[in-house]
């Protein structure tokens, strides 16, 4: 159904691979609720993201009524420098995006003044928007907008406004974006932590809830902290420690997970479905999805389920687990579904996460920090073996609309797990096929391999690779394998080899 409404409407749009990062927003000029400050004053603000080593995909520098711009081209330059696009936001007007763009932007955030009469005015506004942008650069069009109807998903985020901070605000939200996957709509999310209000432990919570949604942002310049009654703004890191740590230990897994992200957006664009899904649309033949305990939860993709923590507490209860095997993702502890779970234990550093048995998760390597920097002759595949799996890995160059000529590839993945008994398990990787502009001709690979059993020996192409003593020794090495004795997870790190060809990974019992 999801299918054929978007083929009438318009499918979800693909959208660059930095607007799936985190985004940034303040008014620096005129109008600014800290006092006067000049566009370039963002570039400060860019900073403390580089400094807390917190990813960041773009900033709106003039995000208030009443809120100008100056030195757009340097602030456009100064943000690239940081790894991030210049966004702006238009309050009743779109006439001089061309000029804009030929500076520099990159991001149009649309706002209530569009609606106008409704309908007509606030969905020509978005096609505007996002054609402005492409028809003045060779970037994809990447445009926020606060208001829906049919046929938005084809060209923007839908953004759920200005919300005040509470534990209820956390809680509602779960629902809403999961369940604006059922009217077609492939990117709804709302600000972290709101915009009016501050609260450093319903933040970081907030900030969890959200580190699966394909788009996520912060709205500066506006909140009033509830302890100290004092403006704030709302960056990752103006709480301290724990919170900076605890906020970076998302953004940054959020970061790794974008080759998974990013394909789930390809998908979304061909199929209309969006990565955020309600339990039920995945598994419709279960009463249970509609259920209370579920409503609190989604899914990212089919792969990941997330339960945020949504009251002040460090225990999560309810959280129903439909049919298979799920991994608790920070424990390794399987659960067997159907089932609920009481009296999960969610410190503040904890999202209840679980990952379903079957799972081929593709990563960036760790201490990945912007789609740009990272480390592109390393991909990493987190594999949780079950029975056979597959899984077809998109690609692309990211930024330019080259995709639509064909301009991409894959690569499909199969892992092959016994059933019973003592045999290997398999991991066929295959050829990438396709190309693209700054495709890497090798790259190493290294997977993560969950399970209880260590492996006797791993074979590479009928080689064997070599066992090491130690995680930092493979961390070291050029290739080979450890298996942590705590946990029983399986590290396997090839040589790099050629993404024009596949090979097979077997791990002996």
């Amino acid at each position: 159904m999801i299918g054929k409404y978007t083929s009438l409407v318009g499918k979800p749009f693909m959208p660059p691979v930095y607007g799936l990062e985190p985004g940034d927003a303040d008014c620096y000029l005129h109008n600014a609720n800290q006092g006067e400050r000049h566009t370039l004053d963002a570039l400060k603000v860019a900073d403390g993201y580089t400094q807390n080593q917190i990813p960041l995909g773009w900033m709106l520098v003039n995000d208030g009524y009443g809120c100008g711009y100056e030195n757009l081209p340097e602030t456009a330059k100064g943000l690239q420098d940081h790894n991030a696009q210049l966004g702006l936001w238009t309050q009743n007007g779109l006439d001089q995006l061309a000029d804009q763009v030929k500076a520099g932007q990159r991001v149009a955030k649309l706002d209530v003044a569009w609606v106008g009469q409704g309908y007509g005015m606030a969905l020509d506004a978005c096609d505007d928007a996002k054609a402005g942008i492409e028809d003045n650069s060779d970037a994809r069009g990447f445009v926020w907008l606060p208001v829906s109807w049919a046929g938005a998903q084809r060209c923007g985020v839908l953004w759920s406004g200005d919300q005040s901070l509470s534990w209820d605000f956390v809680r509602w939200q779960i629902p809403t974006y999961a369940g604006a996957t059922m009217s077609g709509i492939a990117y709804n999310t709302g600000d972290v932590g709101s915009i009016y209000r501050h609260d450093a432990k319903m933040y970081a919570r907030d900030l969890q809830a959200k580190s699966f949604l394909p788009a996520l942002m912060t709205m500066d310049g506006w909140a009033t902290d509830l302890t100290t009654k004092q403006k704030i703004n709302q960056q990752p890191w103006v709480d301290g420690e724990p919170y900076t740590s605890i906020n970076r230990k998302y953004l940054q897994l959020r970061e790794r997970l974008l080759p998974y992200l990013y394909t789930l957006s390809a998908e979304a664009a061909k199929t209309g479905v969006g990565s955020v899904r309600p339990l039920w649309l995945e598994y419709p033949d279960d009463p249970e999805t509609l259920g209370a305990n579920a409503k609190y939860e989604y899914l990212a993709g089919s792969d990941f389920l997330v339960a945020p923590v949504y009251e002040d507490s460090d225990t999560r209860n309810g959280i129903y687990l439909p049919k298979g095997t799920w991994t608790d993702y920070w424990t390794g502890k399987t659960y067997q579904g159907p089932t609920t779970v009481n009296g999960y234990h969610a410190p503040i550093d904890t999202l209840p996460l679980f990952v379903k048995g079957g799972s081929i998760v593709p990563m960036w390597p760790k201490g990945t920090t912007s789609w740009q920097t990272r480390d592109r002759h390393e991909l990493d595949y987190d594999l949780y073996p079950q029975g056979t799996s597959t899984y077809t890995l998109y690609e692309d160059d990211g930024v330019t609309r080259k995709f639509t000529e064909g301009a991409s590839a894959t690569q499909r993945v199969r892992v092959q797990a016994p059933t019973h008994g003592r045999a290997s398990t398999n991991i066929e990787i295959g050829a990438s096929v396709g190309s693209y502009e700054g495709k890497p001709a090798t790259r190493a690979y290294r997977f993560t391999v969950h399970g209880k059993d260590a492996p006797s020996q791993v074979v590479l192409n009928g080689s064997r690779l070599r066992q090491l003593n130690s995680a930092t020794a493979l961390a070291s090495a050029e290739s080979g394998w450890y298996t942590d004795p705590a946990t029983g997870i399986t590290e396997i790190k090839t040589p790099s080899v050629s993404t024009g060809r596949g090979f097979t990974v077997e791990l002996h019992k």
